[in-house]
């Protein structure tokens, strides 16, 4: 792993003198609440699950492509629920085609 610049999770120094930066990232702004629609349902699902009391180390997103899980989770994740519950929230990405 370590050829690619990737270290697992537990190598990486929380102390303050790493370089990495731990504050939380955002999304653009063209993904307003107001504008979302048609996938409510799972959105509503989709935080419950991130600010419910089951600890949930991994939440996957699956369907066929196109059906709007990139939108889903971009959503969920600037949802003024998700933003408050954590301090410091980042989102882990991994995808592939089948």
């Amino acid at each position: 792993m370590q050829d690619y610049g990737i270290k697992s999770i537990l190598d990486i120094d929380t102390t303050g003198s790493s370089d990495l930066n731990w504050s939380r990232r955002t999304f653009p702004d063209f993904l307003v609440e107001d504008c979302f629609v048609g996938k409510e349902d799972e959105l509503r699902t989709l935080v419950s699950l991130l600010v419910g009391g089951d600890n949930h180390r991994v939440i996957s997103v699956w369907s066929m492509g196109g059906i709007g899980k990139t939108t889903i989770a971009k959503n969920a994740y600037n949802h003024r629920t998700v933003t408050s519950f954590f301090e410091s929230f980042d989102v882990g990405l991994r995808y592939s085609k089948v």
